[in-house]
């Protein structure tokens, strides 16, 4: 079938040519996957975004700069650490219960997005219909982002210098109370679990004067070990030119991010989080002769980065420190000498200077994990490296060309810890300390991480032509991909043929089919390839008789459609149809427990021999306008997609199957939506502006899943959008036993007195408990995402601005997010609101909040009824923020007669302000809280250009 296919296309274009002459295409092309297109012939959904808009954005991730500026494209960003600020991305909202992200393309070749430095990219596409992504075949479902490098051009050489520090600081961060609340709530928390208040009068005076720090610390860690400010810096230099014959570009870069940690510099070794990244990017196109052009690219990046302690748990480690340690359980250090004991009270024979405090059930003191727990050096090292050509066959037919293309791409990270166990030491007496744990001594190991290597083959046929009005294009081409990860496994194969073709008549009549013959090994055999084909049909309006000679101020006027098929093979298990076996163990078989143990060996994977790809139907239907001498652009896209086979656990396989559930391809999801954009861009003179506003919204619903049996209707998901949020509908707070006992049994969440929270019975059977759970709210992920952006320049000054938001997005908060004295840990201002009532055995006085609580009562162990997940703790997440600001000013009208072409000062910021419901928290690291802040950033630079 594949050679069916490649004849056919083949005599396909040789079928359009004729005599006629032979015209060379326009160069006002957009990215498509394999190749370029015009962009006013263009049928498909693809949104395009210039690589210099992000250029001076404070941020050293690629994917974070362009949140907001792509419709369709959603960024969900919950970690800050230096090296690891990517986050989650979702193109036209979540439509499949499986692997939603898109593959990333960086000049053709799927490779990491992350790896680029910003300084690097021309432009970044985002392919979201049939029609784009059909060519992708097995891995077109989730879209495309396609990105490209800057190429050389025909001009003289040209040399640019860039360079900027910024200073960071996180968006948001929790607010505690300090020890004399604490303490004082903490009492009323016993009282109210029937026990008797720890704190005496006089320690809540100490707490309350500050008077005794080493007995009556009063500490706020967060303050204390993290520091105000940290550094991001970022340089480049780069060199572009060409002529006729060759073409280069060529990139040298540096980049570093400090931590936030406030360390003391008492070792000879960082143990700040920091990341410092060295890159290099080598374009060079060579035009042999009138017919054979050949391009290299090269590219390479280095990336360091330290972790404080263990890389898998330091930051968890510490930021679970920070937010959880009560501010009273011990002073930040013990100044002076002290005799050291044992647990037992024996002496150690020695004094310390400085020793670090902690007792034997808190040991993770922050200074020690910060600056006594060693550290880890991570370092990452990525290759990429493709060789093409081309070459016209106009001895053949005018228009026709073919191509080849060989990629080799390494990437390598290896991990070297150096951490170290240190001891801590608890006050016992005026100058005595028991010390609890031990000093350690550095390990020294490392670990791979992990070893890609990817290989790509492509090779083909081009052909583009006019005939009069009518313009033909046509494009196949043969794709060999292999992927390795490290060197346990076999790489994975992904192989077939594509190709498009693109017919137009006087540029107002389009129309285009284009079709992937893709397979892989990872599927059995007899099943390995699948056909994915699209359609998609154009009309401009605008270029009709009728409408120019009419209507003069409108200039595009296209309505587009498309229909196809597109697969994934995202998330399928490795080799899935095979059997997997694994060791045991050892195990003793017959009567005789003497006897020598056996090594057993079982199934250890249940293999589904029919796993296939996931399938995914796209319909789309789109308006593009410009106006006014294209000075104001419109574009509406709206699109149904139903995904079927996708690779699901069923949960109707009972539990006695007595194996690992194998996964199966039944689940099917149906998603919809609509995406807007409008801009509007003009200049008087001197004054140019422009402002920018784009909207999407998604719905998607799950159609099955393969849902266990529910015992009431409104318990099943099925039918709903993915993620809804299910629990508990909370009616308020219990104001007195009688209300308790006049109201549904809430005994299965324990003892439940005045104060607690009070839930709906559902099902009307008088008791509550998990039958009473209902839909109660929507995915954290946003299904409504939008942005608007404007700017202005006036005689060297520029000013741009861009705001991004989302909508419909829940969250139910839980642990240290909201609830209080998790592990005996911290409280917030919120639980100030709490509801109480009693009396105050150290003063007498009357403790009434009834009236005014927002939160349940206090509770140190009957925690149960009110930490379950309800309409009590449901909260929006959408946000608001002021993502990027600059402001800038250019020198180039005083630089005449000097060897300086272009010199441009500038101030740009990151994450400036966000407005959300979510107030102590950054709204997009709900769910996430022991993670490394998400940062803003204030940003000083210059571009220079000689």
């Amino acid at each position: 079938m594949k050679k069916q296919i490649l004849i056919f296309g083949f005599f396909l274009m040789l079928a359009f040519q004729s005599i006629a002459q032979y015209i060379v295409l326009p160069s006002d092309t957009i990215d498509v996957l394999f190749g370029k297109q015009r962009k006013e012939l263009s049928t498909s959904a693809i949104t395009t975004l210039k690589g210099s808009y992000v250029k001076n954005v404070p941020n050293l991730n690629p994917l974070n700069t362009i949140t907001g500026l792509l419709p369709g494209l959603t960024m969900v960003q919950n970690n800050g650490e230096p090296g690891e600020e990517g986050g989650s991305m979702y193109l036209r909202g979540q439509r499949t219960l499986g692997n939603n992200t898109p593959w990333v393309l960086v000049d053709g070749i799927q490779r990491n997005l992350d790896t680029l430095d910003p300084d690097e990219i021309e432009s970044i596409s985002i392919l979201k219909d049939a029609a784009a992504t059909a060519i992708y075949g097995l891995r077109g479902s989730n879209g495309v982002i396609l990105v490209t490098t800057k190429r050389g051009k025909n001009q003289k050489i040209q040399i640019g210098l860039d360079a900027r520090v910024a200073m960071q600081s996180p968006t948001k961060l929790p607010k505690f109370l300090g020890s004399y609340d604490y303490a004082r709530l903490y009492n009323e928390a016993l009282i109210n679990d029937g026990q008797q208040p720890y704190y005496t009068q006089e320690a809540l005076d100490h707490y309350y004067f500050k008077d005794d720090p080493i007995h009556y610390p009063d500490n706020d860690y967060l303050d204390q070990y993290l520091k105000k400010h940290s550094i991001q810096q970022k340089y480049n230099l780069s060199v572009r030119g060409g002529n006729n014959i060759a073409k280069y570009y060529f990139l040298v870069g540096y980049a570093s991010n400090s931590g936030l940690y406030n360390v003391d510099k008492i070792n000879t070794y960082g143990t700040n989080a920091t990341m410092k990244t060295y890159s290099v990017r080598s374009n060079v196109d060579v035009q042999v002769n009138k017919n054979f052009d050949i391009r290299l690219d090269l590219s390479g990046r280095m990336q360091d980065r330290i972790y404080p302690g263990m890389r898998a748990n330091s930051v968890n480690g510490i930021f679970s420190s920070l937010l959880r340690l009560p501010p009273n359980l011990f002073p930040e250090k013990y100044i002076g000498e002290y005799n050291i004991v044992d647990a037992n009270g024996n002496p150690l024979g020695t004094t310390v200077i400085d020793p670090l405090a902690g007792n034997a059930q808190y040991q993770n003191n922050p200074y020690g994990l910060l600056n006594n727990s060693g550290y880890s050096a991570y370092k990452e090292v990525s290759l990429t490296s493709t060789i093409a050509g081309g070459y016209k066959l106009d001895c053949i037919t005018p228009g026709l060309k073919a191509t080849a293309s060989l990629s080799y791409d390494s990437n390598y990270a290896k991990n070297a810890n150096r951490s170290k166990s240190f001891a801590v030491y608890e006050l016992v007496g005026e100058k005595e300390v028991r010390q609890h744990g031990t000093h350690g001594n550095m390990s020294n190991t490392w670990t791979s991480v992990y070893y890609q290597r990817r290989i790509d083959i492509q090779a083909g046929l081009e052909y583009n032509r006019y005939f009069g009005k009518s313009y033909v294009a046509g494009m196949m081409r043969y794709n060999y991909n292999q992927y390795a990860l490290d060197g346990n496994n076999l790489p994975n194969l992904n192989s077939g043929m594509l190709g498009r073709f693109s017919y137009a008549y006087d540029s107002r009549y389009l129309a285009e089919f284009s079709f992937a013959y893709q397979g892989t090994e990872q599927f059995p055999k007899g099943n390995r390839y699948g056909f994915f084909p699209a359609f998609s049909l154009g009309w401009n309006m605008a270029n009709e008789r009728f409408i120019k000679d009419n209507v003069k101020f409108l200039d595009v006027f296209k309505i587009r459609g498309s229909i196809g098929l597109t697969g994934s093979d995202k998330g399928i298990p490795y080799f899935y149809y095979i059997e997997n076996y694994a060791q045991k163990g050892s195990i003793t078989l017959g009567n005789d427990g003497a006897a020598a143990p056996n090594t057993a060996w079982y199934e250890a994977t249940v293999a589904n021999p029919n796993i296939t790809w996931e399938k995914n139907r796209k319909i789309n239907v789109g308006l593009d306008m410009s106006l006014f001498n294209n000075t104001l652009d419109f574009t509406a896209d709206l699109f149904q997609e139903r995904s079927s086979d996708i690779l699901i656990t069923s949960q109707q396989i009972p539990s006695m199957f007595g194996g690992s559930t194998p996964q199966i391809n039944r689940g099917i999801v149906d998603n919809k939506g609509i995406e807007l954009s409008i801009g509007y861009h003009n200049q008087i003179r001197d004054f140019s502006y422009f402002a920018n506003a784009n909207f999407a919204a998604t719905k998607n619903k799950i159609v099955n899943q393969d849902e266990q049996f529910r015992t009431y209707a409104y318990q099943v998901r099925t039918g709903l959008p993915i993620g809804e949020r299910f629990g508990l509908v909370a009616l308020g707070l219990f104001q007195d036993q009688e209300e308790i006992d006049k109201s549904p049994s809430q005994a299965a969440y324990g003892t439940i007195r005045p104060g607690d929270i009070k839930y709906k019975d559902i099902n009307g059977d008088g008791i509550i408990n998990s039958d009473d759970e209902v839909r109660i709210g929507s995915s954290q992920v946003p299904s409504i995402t939008y942005a608007f952006s404007l700017g202005m320049s006036y005689k060297g000054f520029d000013i741009k601005a861009l705001f991004q938001g989302t909508g419909r997005s829940q969250a139910i908060l839980s642990g240290i997010e909201v609830f209080e004295f998790v592990d005996n840990g911290k409280v917030k201002p919120e639980h100030l609101n709490r509801w109480a009532y009693y009396t105050d055995p150290n003063t007498g006085e009357l403790i009434d909040t009834r009236a005014s609580a927002t939160y349940p009562r206090l509770s140190l162990s009957e925690t149960t009824n009110n930490r379950q997940a309800s309409t009590y703790w449901l909260r929006d997440v959408h946000y608001l923020r002021l993502k990027t600001l600059e402001l800038g000013y250019s020198f180039d009208r005083f630089l005449k007669n000097t060897f300086i072409s272009h010199a441009r000062i500038y101030l740009s910021g990151y994450n400036i302000l966000t407005f959300s419901p979510i107030k102590d928290m950054d709204p997009e690291m709900v769910g996430n809280p022991t993670a490394y802040p998400i940062q803003k950033a204030f940003n000083l630079g210059i571009n220079l250009t000689f």
